[in-house]
C-alpha cells in the first residue's frame, strides 16, 4: 500500500493522441521526429508513449491533437506533456510543450479534445538554448505553454508557464508578458520506472526532496482552498475491507500539528480507481448499480474522531480518490509554511466503547504479542501483534507492523499507540490525546559485553585467519532472540525481532605476545553463523582485554572460532578470538515498556482473574488511612501499600484472626476493632505476637 497524488494509468495509449501534417500551413524547414505524450500529476510523470515517425516537408505545420480518451474518469493528471526526438529512444525525448487539465485562472476543466499546432522549427528543437535572457521567445514568436529553453547567462533551463501567477525574483523566476519562465532540472521527459525519481507514482512518505512537488498556493482567509487529490492504493494482493478506517497526518514542516487542524480541512471521497485501466468505480461491487455510500460528501476533519471509512471493499489494484481542501485562517494555525497531508489506513478500525474511561486511559490485554516493540534492521522497530484500548477506542488483533522514522543517536524516543492500534513515532513535545507511550527507544552508540576469547589455534607464518561468530539468529525465520537476562523483561527472550546490532567488533590476540588486533565488520542480520576472514593483522592494536561483563546491547555474544588458512601476512603465533556487538548510532540499542516511565500498562491475567484479585487489592494508605478502612470489607489475605514519610511503601497484609498488639512498625489495627477484636494489617513475615515476644527477650537478658 502507498500513499500517491492523484495520477493515472502507468502509460498512455497510442490511441490518446493523433498527429496530422499540415502540408504549406507553416514555417517547418522539414524532417522527421517522433513524439510522445505523457501524463503529470503533482510530483512527476508517467511512462512515454511514443508515436510512428512523422515525416513532414519545408513549409508545413504539425498538428497534435490529445483526444478525450487521455483523461480517463478516475485520473487526475495535471498537465499532459508532449516530447519529441529524433530517434524512439525514449531516454532521448525532451519536453516542448504541456496542456493543463484545467484552466489556470478558473479552475474549469479543460474540453477535450485540444489540438497544439507546432509551426516554426525553434519548437521542435528539444534543448533550445538563447544567450541571454532576452533573447528567449515570446508568444508573438509562437512560444506556447510548457516549452523549455536554456539560457547560458543564467546556467539555468526554465519552462514557460503561461498565466503562471508566481512573482518573478529575476533568477528562478523570470518575468514574462503573459506569464514566467520557471527553472527547471532538465530538458529530459524521460521516466524508468513511475514508483522512482520523476515519477508520478511515487510513495509520498518516501518523498525526501519536495522542491518538484507541484503545490497549491493558499490564501488562509477562511475561504476553501484549492483541492488536492491523494491515491491511496491498495497493493497487497487481497482486498481492504468496506468500513475501513482512513486515517490523516497533517504536518506544518516536519511537525505533525494534525490536532491543531482539527475542523480545518474537508475530505472527500471520490471512488475507487482502477490502477491499469484509470477508471473512477463509484458503484458497489457485489450489488449491482447500487452506488457506494458518502461519496462526493465534504466530511469535516476531526482530530481522533473515525469519520472517513471505505464505502465498499477495495480491490487489488485499485486506489481510493482522497480530495483534500483546506478551511482556515492564519491566526488560527498561528504558522506559516507548506502543509503535508498524508492519508493511510488505520491498521485495524477501533471500536467505540464506553467503558473506555474504566481503563484510565488504556491497556493492552493478554493477546497475541501484546503488541510490544522489538528490533528491527537500521532505524526502523517492529509492533508485534495485539489488541488493547486506547481513550474509548478498541482494537482487537492487530497485525504486525513496521515502524519508521526512528531518529539516529537519540535517547529515549515515544512511540505512541492509539486507538486503532496503530503505532508510531512522536516527535511533539507533548503526546496527542488519542494516544498512550506503548514504548520508549533509544538509538545512543554503544557496545556489548564482549565473549570469552576462544581456545588458541596455531597459525603458521604467511596464513590468514578465519573466524566464525554466532549470532541469535533463527535460520528459518530470520528473526533473532533477545537475551533472557535483557532489563526489560516484556521482551527479554523475545523471538519476534530482527538482529539490530549494524557491526561486530572482532578481537583478535597473539597468546604469545599479548596484542590484540581490533577489526570492526558489518553483521550478517539472516543468518546463525558469520564467517570473517582477515588476510593481515593491518588493524588497530590493543593492550588490555576488552569488557566482559558490560550489559548494553540486546544479545550477549557466544565464545567464536578461529582457524589459520592459506594466505594471508600473519606472523606465526597462536592465536584466540573474541567479539562484542557495536552500535554507532543508526539502529535501535535499547527498548523499554517500564509502566513506571509512563508505558501503557499490560493486563497481563484474564479479566476474571484481575476481577478475583482487585477484591485483594488496596489503594496505597498512610497508617492514618490504613486505620480508617472498614474492617467489615476487609477480607483475609488483603494487601496494601504502606506510605511512611521519607520511608519507601511497605507491603502489608490484612490477618482477619490476628490479636497482635498495634506498635505502629509491624503492626497496625483497624480504628472500628477494640483490642480484643480479631484483625491486624501485618507487614509480612513478622512475630504475631511482637509484644510477647519482647517481654520474653526481656526475661531472658534479665536472667
Amino acid at each position: 500500500m502507498s500513499v500517491q497524488f492523484a495520477n493515472g494509468r502507468n502509460r498512455l495509449d497510442l490511441a490518446d493522441f493523433s498527429i496530422a501534417v499540415n502540408t504549406g500551413a507553416g514555417s517547418l524547414s522539414g524532417g522527421a521526429y517522433f513524439f510522445s505524450l505523457q501524463g503529470r500529476n503533482r510530483i512527476g510523470k508517467n511512462l512515454l508513449a511514443i508515436s510512428e515517425c512523422v515525416g513532414f516537408g519545408v513549409g508545413d505545420a504539425i498538428e497534435f491533437t490529445i483526444n478525450p480518451s487521455a483523461l480517463k474518469s478516475g485520473e487526475g493528471w495535471l498537465y499532459h506533456i508532449i516530447g519529441v526526438s529524433t530517434t524512439d529512444d525514449p531516454t532521448t525525448f525532451k519536453q516542448i510543450a504541456r496542456v493543463g487539465t484545467k484552466d489556470p485562472l478558473t479552475g474549469i476543466d479543460t474540453i477535450y479534445p485540444v489540438t497544439i499546432t507546432f509551426d516554426r522549427d525553434f519548437q521542435l528543437t528539444g534543448e533550445y538554448i538563447v544567450s541571454t535572457v532576452a533573447d528567449l521567445p515570446t508568444e508573438t514568436d509562437g512560444l506556447l505553454d510548457g516549452f523549455l529553453a536554456g539560457v547560458s547567462e543564467k546556467a539555468l533551463i526554465y519552462e514557460y508557464r503561461k498565466n503562471d501567477p508566481t512573482i518573478s525574483d529575476g533568477n528562478l523566476i523570470i518575468f514574462n508578458s503573459t506569464g514566467n519562465w520557471v527553472a527547471r532540472n532538465s530538458f529530459s521527459t524521460y521516466v524508468s520506472n513511475t514508483a522512482s525519481d520523476g515519477g508520478s507514482r511515487q510513495n509520498v512518505n518516501n518523498l525526501t526532496d519536495e522542491s518538484d512537488i507541484i503545490t497549491e498556493p493558499y490564501d488562509p482567509n477562511g475561504s476553501e482552498s484549492p483541492p488536492v487529490t491523494f491515491w491511496l492504493t491498495n497493493e497487497i494482493g487481497s482486498d481492504i475491507a468496506a468500513g475501513t478506517r482512513i486515517d490523516f497526518q497533517f504536518f506544518l514542516g516536519n511537525l505533525d500539528k494534525s490536532k491543531l487542524f482539527d475542523s480545518k480541512a474537508f475530505i472527500t471521497i471520490l471512488g475507487f480507481t482502477n490502477l491499469d485501466t484509470g477508471i473512477l468505480r463509484t458503484t458497489q461491487l457485489d450489488i449491482s448499480g447500487l452506488e457506494i455510500t458518502d461519496l462526493n460528501t465534504d466530511i469535516l476533519y476531526r482530530f481522533g474522531e473515525p469519520s472517513v471509512r471505505l464505502g465498499d471493499r477495495l480491490q487489488n489494484n485499485e486506489a481510493v480518490v482522497i480530495q483534500i481542501k483546506l478551511v482556515f485562517i492564519s491566526s488560527g494555525i498561528g504558522e506559516t509554511g507548506t502543509v503535508r497531508i498524508l492519508p493511510s489506513f488505520a491498521a485495524a478500525a477501533g471500536s467505540f466503547v464506553a467503558i473506555g474511561n474504566f481503563f484510565q486511559g488504556g491497556a493492552i490485554f493478554n493477546q497475541g504479542d501484546f503488541r510490544r516493540i522489538v528490533p528491527n534492521e537500521g532505524l526502523s522497530a517492529i509492533a508485534l501483534s495485539g489488541s488493547g484500548i486506547v481513550g474509548n477506542f478498541l482494537f482487537n488483533s492487530v497485525p504486525q507492523a513496521n515502524i519508521f522514522g526512528i531518529q539516529g543517536v537519540t535517547q529515549n524516543q515515544r512511540i505512541l499507540i492509539n486507538g486503532n492500534g496503530q503505532v508510531y513515532i512522536n516527535y511533539l513535545a507533548a503526546d496527542p490525546a488519542d494516544s498512550r507511550l506503548r514504548a520508549l527507544v533509544s538509538t545512543e552508540s554503544g557496545v556489548s559485553q564482549a565473549s570469552p576469547f576462544s581456545s588458541p589455534v596455531a597459525v603458521s607464518a604467511g596464513e590468514g585467519i578465519e573466524v566464525t561468530i554466532a549470532h541469535p539468529i533463527d535460520d528459518t525465520t530470520g528473526n533473532a532472540t533477545i537475551k533472557s537476562t535483557y532489563p526489560d523483561s516484556s521482551i527479554a527472550g523475545n523471538n519476534k525481532g530482527k538482529l539490530s546490532a549494524p557491526t561486530v567488533d572482532i578481537f583478535i590476540k597473539n597468546e604469545d605476545t599479548g596484542e590484540i588486533y581490533l577489526f570492526n565488520r558489518p553483521t550478517i542480520k539472516t543468518s546463525a553463523s558469520q564467517i570473517l576472514s582477515f588476510t593481515s593483522p593491518s588493524s588497530t592494536i590493543i593492550t588490555e582485554d576488552p569488557d566482559f561483563t558490560t550489559p548494553f546491547s540486546f544479545y550477549d555474544p557466544t565464545v567464536a572460532t578461529l582457524v589459520g588458512t592459506p594466505g594471508g601476512s600473519w606472523s606465526a603465533g597462536n592465536y584466540s578470538v573474541s567479539y562484542r556487538y557495536n552500535y554507532d548510532g543508526t539502529s535501535i540499542s535499547d527498548i523499554s515498556h517500564a509502566p513506571l516511565l509512563g508505558c501503557i500498562v499490560e493486563l497481563v491475567a484474564s479479566f476474571d482473574e484481575i476481577a478475583e484479585n482487585s477484591a485483594y487489592w488496596v489503594k496505597a494508605r498512610n497508617k492514618t488511612q490504613l486505620r480508617s478502612l472498614p474492617s467489615s470489607s476487609l477480607r483475609n489475605g488483603t494487601e496494601a501499600k504502606l506510605i511512611q514519610d521519607n520511608l519507601q511503601p511497605i507491603g502489608v497484609v490484612y490477618n482477619s484472626t490476628s490479636l497482635a498488639s498495634d506498635n505502629d512498625i509491624t503492626v497496625f489495627k483497624p480504628n472500628d476493632l477494640t483490642n480484643s477484636q480479631a484483625g491486624r494489617w501485618i507487614v509480612p513475615g513478622v512475630e504475631l505476637d511482637i509484644e510477647g515476644l519482647i517481654q520474653e527477650q526481656i526475661l531472658i537478658f534479665g536472667k
